[in-house]
């Protein structure tokens, strides 16, 4: 973890701990520069992510223990973080009681404070300040013991988001294959990103669930003693709305489950997007993509809108109940005869205004909350009990709308995160990781049949992957595994790994193991990372790897050699290199006793892989047990042992020359046709989106979908050099993510409304603010001025009276309320003079109709902004998705997809959810506060005095604590993104690290991450409570002011105590609600943070137009796919370093052009510039005579064709895959998948065409995949073809029916073939030979092959294959090469193939 500051808080003493004093020197050293990641607070042991995770792991597994025994229920999240948290949840509830017992007792005083005004002549002076130094010292008291108390509940929820989200991680580690086809990356990451963000603030508000009844019995005994039994009344209503409450919660919480599910899909979605943005440029794919992405979102805003309406209503309840509860109180008292006076009018509104906040606020918020934990700890759950070792997390409460409301979403959300704990984990079979000296490591698989989904109906096995495989494999043998695809080679090691289920039959492991995956993965870090993955670093050993490898001539082409920051996915190396470094990570590791290889040579040129399978399978390995899989024959010869796979079974097994006297054909092997698949190739990792159809064997593919954001590396122990030289080289490749300075600057604000609501619109919204505030403060109006003219009516009736009747008017002074028998004397004294009866009706009938206006005004007022806020929401997803398909591919190489997913979730996810009643209560509190301070200095202008230099102290106060606040929730931003990072990089290389055993290196990891965050979390708490006690504070000299002022200036002023209770009531009410006003402000800049980050993305500059009207090419170009380079120059980025140089290349109608060059020539840039990925630096590429550089994006990439290196499918339909546009008829698709030989395999699946596939397409192998690619190519019927390296990972079977398939669909195209092997484009009509971005050689194969020193030839030399085995491949092409026209002679599949391998670079 990176060396952060020494904390103060841990040697403050205890007034600086209450007062935050602490603090100050930070705030002050945040007010004068922008803060860095060092400058923040080291974290106390209790507060570290592993302290913490300890805890609550315990109690998950006595919950796991407990439903064992019990065999009955399942281990209950809710129920483990109960039972951690609970003694300190405790010691919180205590404190919120006793903050509440102070917040009513103000009101009291308040009351009592009234009626001294209302019989001056009979109570001493000295009760008054008595009263008002009373309201002083609680207010204060309020201040201190709120914030300590807030803080010890956040820190709480704090705690409990943060030993969730470790679980989880520990959790994911541990997944089983079946567990991961039951779960998505989007879902993954929204759990972690969203659902638990529900749990910081549950503790807060969960007491509030019992603190606000009990709160309203109290409140109604009080008021029992003044208004009797018409207090039922209005207590009727308030229990009515806390149920109306309940019921919203209830609602929101499924409104919250349903958003989550299409949150989750909307991530999932946006994830595939961005990691295979690539591809989806190249067949100008982006229309498909944004409408799926927009049926998504508009599902998922639909119900945000909905439960944004349960919000609104919640928040006119929050804001009326007091008036509500007054009214209807009033109403059945004066009914019922009692008469309305300052004190009982005032008592009775400033106690209902001191149940809002709890009753009003915290319950429905933590009934919200509580919900929307419950669901996320059921999810959680869910993916812990995924079986075996089962582990956990879980969620307590918050304060009662805010109760109910967090309890909803928090319900929620312990539902989804306890789902995914309780999923099924991994089974270690791995018994003996540390063999005993005079013991040999040793793998065998004894009658061992595996299927990757063990159904409970295991009598169906007729897609079983492995079936009865029994081999032993020693020290210091080599065995190779050959066969075709789909043939269950990679699940023979998986079987191993024990990442494949056994059906029956057992699998043992004696040692440890080291795997290299035919997919290597590559995490964002320097190479040296990657090689190391945790070892110590040791030079020579480290050298000889290097070299064993063949890394050590790249190297020398890295910027900074092996501390080059080689970036997410890789995105600087070649497929050769990466394969080369995941074959040096394996070779590295010290004690490995076994070795499996799953075709680590498939990528890298002849004599490359003759080097590696000298120096290091068969050198450095040499004393190791090792399994390689390999299409590569030649090797096969010196090898101990070769299984021959075929569906699922070992066919045969012996020595090379066994085999051969058997009369094996090795390469006929490789040519049969399959009939169905049985078993597939690729290794299950990547999860699903939902339950998929019944594939045979299909596991899942090592997971190319990364989310990461930052730099993730298991660090070794380097020198510090070493240290300062890797960071140096970091920043180098991946651009810190961007980070704005200062405020948010006022355009943002005016953005964010002017995208949902036109000018008319944004008027009609703040005329109903300002008008809201207006009946809502004329509603308290019209009550004092009733309670005002009563009183002048009892005074102007009490002078015509005698004085004892006078006497019994006045209040007594004794401490009770009111003579019992006032009521009786009125009447007396109306009997004195029956025409001055008092009219309570008129002032009744205003006062009910000021209410009902009040309650219709405010609910129309907070539907408006809600709706307001979330359409911005809508517009803003769909401006930043529209510039993201807009972006250039450069944009993605060089930010990380994590960096990108964070705006469209944890962004867009805050600008939905938390903006909108954030800005509610900022706007309105801020009337409030605005309502108050005018109301006061009308009555009381003394009040002035205080309120001028309060105004100029708080305006000081909130612009030095914002200058540090923006940075330390800009810094919690980005410490964020390098959890997710980590979490989405283990799942990306989730088998290697589990076959490498490095779990506990990555949970380190994990925690030390986690612990950043946590860091600049603990600043944000603190920092939160630090400004909001000086805030308090602020009110409560306010608030003790008015009241001194009131009993100093009321004879000067000739206050009545209508006007003194209204503004003594109205100041009250800011105790609390002020500094949360403010810090709601501040809350709403730090989330504009987020608007902000969501409207840079706008500014990404787009590349070229989709289409230009003025050059639009014809309907039928390009007629014949000839192709001109013209003096072409191509740079991936402007200013950026030419990668092609003057090519001057001509490409006829129809020609097959095979290019070839080593690593780094230029091929992938040939394609890219061909592509327009990025625009050409000079020069131009002419087809069938239009320049492409004019034309329209869509108009050029829609007429080209390519396979991919990497074939990317995406989660869907198989339809959806071959045909997104849904342009084809069925027979079309039919015919398409004939051709290239998955009609039978398709047909086969349940849905047929509609069978859904993984995400990634990883249920089908790497060979059917790129098979799916060619179909799409075969559908798109277009004149040019490109074809990448498609068939470096794919066996010499499949090779060839590509390429049989490519000349017989595609003989009236023009086809660019980029290829390692041979006989993959010495049929081509000509060879192009790149080196260094510019054209060395250019002519028919056999032309280049009779140049004997030049490139081509010496290439094939290197191969060791002659000239005339070079022919022998494709006599027939040779001698025609001349004749595009002509038909194509298909070799024989009883061709003899050379041993030696026919792959070049």
């Amino acid at each position: 973890m990176k060396k952060l500051q020494p904390n103060p808080m841990f040697r403050a003493n205890i007034f600086s701990l209450f007062s935050y004093w602490w603090l100050n020197d930070f705030f002050a050293e945040g007010s004068k520069r922008s803060l860095q990641e060092y400058d923040m607070l080291e974290l106390d042991t209790s507060n570290t992510s592993a302290a913490i995770t300890s805890d609550l792991e315990k109690n998950w597994k006595k919950e796991v223990e407990r439903s064992i025994k019990s065999k009955t229920n399942n281990p209950s999240l809710i129920r483990a973080v109960v039972m951690t948290y609970k003694g300190r949840h405790a010691i919180c509830g205590v404190l919120a009681l006793l903050e509440e017992c102070l917040r009513t007792a103000v009101p009291v005083l308040i009351a009592y404070l009234i009626k001294y005004f209302e019989n001056q002549t009979d109570t001493p002076v000295w009760h008054a300040y008595a009263y008002a130094a009373g309201i002083s010292v609680i207010t204060i008291s309020l201040a201190v013991l709120h914030h300590q108390s807030f803080y010890l509940s956040q820190r709480i929820g704090w705690h409990m988001r943060a030993s969730t989200c470790a679980l989880m991680y520990k959790k994911t580690l541990r997944l089983s294959q079946k567990s991961l086809n039951h779960t998505t990356t989007g879902q993954i990451v929204n759990l972690g990103a969203t659902d638990v963000l529900r749990f910081d603030w549950l503790p807060v508000f969960l007491h509030y669930l019992w603190i606000g009844p009990l709160q309203c019995l109290v409140v109604g005994v009080i008021l029992w003693q003044e208004f009797g039994i018409a207090i039922l009344a209005g207590m009727g209503v308030l229990v009515l709305i806390m149920i109306l409450q309940t019921f919203n919660g209830k609602a929101f919480g499924k409104l919250r489950s349903m958003t989550a599910v299409l949150t989750d899909e909307r991530i999932r979605l946006m994830n595939e997007v961005v990691t295979g943005m690539r591809i989806i440029k190249m067949y100008a794919w982006e229309k498909p993509f944004a409408k799926l992405v927009s049926d998504v979102r508009r599902k998922e805003v639909k119900r945000i809108l909905m439960a944004s309406s349960i919000k609104a209503f919640n928040f006119c309840f929050f804001v009326c109940q007091d008036k509500i509860l007054t009214f209807v109180t009033l109403i059945v008292y004066v009914a019922l005869g009692g008469t309305v006076t300052a004190s009982k009018s005032f008592l009775l509104l400033s106690i209902s205004t001191a149940l809002r906040l709890p009753v009003g606020f915290f319950y429905p918020r933590a009934m919200t909350y509580l919900s929307e934990s419950l669901v996320a700890i059921s999810r959680i759950e869910a993916f812990f009990l995924m079986s075996i070792l089962r582990v956990v997390s879980l969620v307590t409460g918050s304060f009662l709308p805010l109760a109910i409301e967090f309890l909803s979403s928090s319900i929620v959300s312990f539902g989804r995160i306890q789902k995914y704990l309780l999923m099924e984990e991994f089974s270690e079979i791995r018994t003996n990781l540390q063999p005993k000296a005079n013991i040999d490591a040793f793998v065998e698989l004894k009658n061992f049949s595996g299927k990757w989904d063990l159904d409970d109906d295991s009598k169906e096995r007729a897609d079983i992957t492995l079936k009865c495989i029994n081999v032993r494999l020693e020290a210091g043998k080599l065995l190779a595994v050959i066969g075709p695809v789909g043939a269950g080679k990679s699940s023979l090691l998986s079987a191993v790994l024990g990442e494949l289920p056994a059906l029956k039959g057992k699998a043992i492991v004696h040692g440890k193991v080291v795997y290299s995956n035919q997919v290597p993965w590559v995490f964002s870090g320097t190479l040296r990372e990657n090689i190391l993955f945790g070892e110590e670093y040791e030079k020579e050993r480290y050298d000889d790897v290097i070299s064993a490898c063949c890394l050590t001539k790249d190297l020398t082409l890295l910027s900074d050699g092996d501390l080059t920051l080689i970036g997410e996915r890789g995105v600087t190396l070649s497929g050769g290199q990466k394969a080369r470094v995941s074959l040096a990570r394996a070779t590295y590791k010290r004690n490995a006793d076994i070795c499996l290889l799953d075709d680590p040579l498939s990528a890298v040129d002849t004599t490359v892989a003759s080097h590696i399978f000298k120096h290091c399978i068969c050198g450095l390995m040499k004393h190791k047990a090792r399994i390689l899989v390999t299409h590569q024959l030649q090797l096969l010869k010196t090898v101990d042992e070769i299984l021959i796979f075929k569906e699922g079974t070992v066919s045969d097994r012996g020595t090379y020359d066994e085999l051969q006297a058997k009369g094996v054909d090795f390469a006929a092997l490789l040519k049969k046709k399959e009939k169905g698949v049985a078993a597939e190739e690729s290794i299950p990792l990547t999860p699903k989106i939902r339950r998929r159809a019944s594939i045979s064997g299909s596991p899942l593919l090592s997971r190319r979908n990364s989310l990461n954001t930052s730099h993730i590396s298991i660090m070794s122990r380097l020198s510090l050099t070493e240290i300062e030289q890797e960071e140096k080289s970091m920043g180098e490749l991946l651009p810190e993510e961007t980070r704005e300075q200062g405020s948010i600057e006022g355009k943002v604000y005016l953005e964010y409304f002017k995208v949902a609501a036109n000018i008319f619109s944004l008027a009609l919204f703040f005329i109903f603010i300002i008008a809201s505030h207006i009946i809502y403060v004329m509603n308290d109006w019209w009550l004092s001025e009733w309670a005002t003219s009563y009183e002048n009516y009892v005074e102007s009736l009490s002078m015509m009276s005698n004085s004892s009747l006078d006497e019994s008017m006045r209040y007594s002074g004794s401490g009770q309320f009111e003579s019992p028998t006032k009521t009786a004397n009125l009447t007396s004294l109306t009997q004195l003079d029956s025409t001055a009866i008092f009219d309570s009706s008129f002032y009744l009938k205003v006062y009910a109709i000021l209410s009902a206006i009040m309650v219709l005004v405010v609910l129309i007022h907070a539907n408006i902004h809600f709706y307001i806020c979330v359409t911005s929401g809508i517009h803003m997803h769909n401006k930043m998705f529209r510039a993201i398909l807009r972006a250039p591919i450069r944009f993605f190489d060089t930010n990380p997809s994590g960096r990108i997913l964070n705006r469209f979730s944890k962004d867009m996810g805050q600008i939905d959810e938390l903006l909108p009643l954030t800005f509610m209560d900022f706007l309105w509190i801020f009337g409030v506060i605005i309502s108050v301070l005018i109301l006061t200095s009308v009555v009381n202008y003394f009040v002035i005095i205080v309120i001028i230099p309060l105004v100029i102290y708080f305006l000081w106060l909130r612009n030095y604590y914002l200058r540090t606040s923006r940075d330390i929730k800009r810094l919690e931003g980005t410490c964020r993104s390098p959890v997710f990072s980590l979490l989405s990089s283990t799942l990306q290389g989730l088998l290697t690290v589990r076959a490498f055993g490095v779990q506990n290196q990555f949970e380190d990891k994990f925690h030390e991450c986690q612990d950043l965050h946590s860091a600049s979390w603990f600043l944000f708490l603190v920092g939160s409570r630090w400004f909001g006690l000086r805030l308090d504070l602020i009110t409560a000299t306010f608030v003790s002011t008015v009241a001194f002022f009131s009993v100093i200036s009321a004879s000067l002023l000739n206050l009545n105590p209508g006007e003194i209770g209204l503004i003594l009531t109205y100041t009250a009410s800011l105790v609390s609600q002020f500094q949360w006003g403010v810090r709601q402000s501040a809350e709403v800049e730090n989330l504009m943070t987020s608007v902000e980050r969501v409207q840079q993305y706008y500014r990404i500059p787009p590349e070229a137009a989709d289409e230009n009207p003025d050059n639009k090419p014809p309907k039928s170009w390009p007629p014949y796919g000839a192709i001109d380079f013209k003096s072409v120059s191509f740079s991936y980025y402007k200013d950026g370093p030419d990668v092609l140089q003057n090519i001057d290349l001509e490409i006829r109608a129809k020609e097959k052009i095979g290019v070839v060059g080593r690593t780094g020539a230029g091929k992938s840039s040939l394609i890219s510039a061909l592509f327009r990925l990025s625009e050409l630096t000079s020069g131009e590429i002419f087809i069938d005579g239009i320049p492409i550089t004019p034309l329209g994006l869509q108009d050029l990439r829609s007429v080209l064709s390519i396979i991919p290196q990497d074939p990317i499918l995406f989660t869907g339909t198989m339809r959806r895959n071959i045909d997104p546009f849904n342009k084809y008829s069925d027979e079309d698709l039919w015919n398409a998948l004939e051709q290239v030989q998955l009609k039978d395999l398709v047909k086969s699946l349940p849905m047929k065409l509609n069978t859904e596939l993984a995400e990634s397409g990883s249920n089908l192998s790497v060979g059917q995949r790129q098979l799916v690619c060619l179909a799409r190519a075969v559908l798109r019927k277009s004149k040019i073809l490109v074809i990448d390296e498609a068939t470096a990972n794919v066996d010499i079977r499949t090779d060839r029916l590509i390429q049989m398939t490519i000349r017989q669909k595609f003989k009236q195209c023009t086809v660019i073939t980029i290829a390692h092997r041979i006989n993959t484009i010495i049929d081509s009509d000509k060879i192009l030979v790149l080196d260094e971005g510019q054209v060395k050689e250019y002519d028919e194969p056999h032309t280049l092959l009779g140049m004997k020193d030049g490139y081509f030839a010496r290439m094939v030399k290197s191969a060791g294959l002659s000239e005339s085995q070079v022919l022998q491949m494709s006599p027939n092409k040779i001698s025609n090469c001349k004749h595009p026209d002509k038909n194509y002679n298909i070799p024989s599949v009883t061709t003899p193939i050379p041993d030696d391998d026919m792959t070049i670079w």
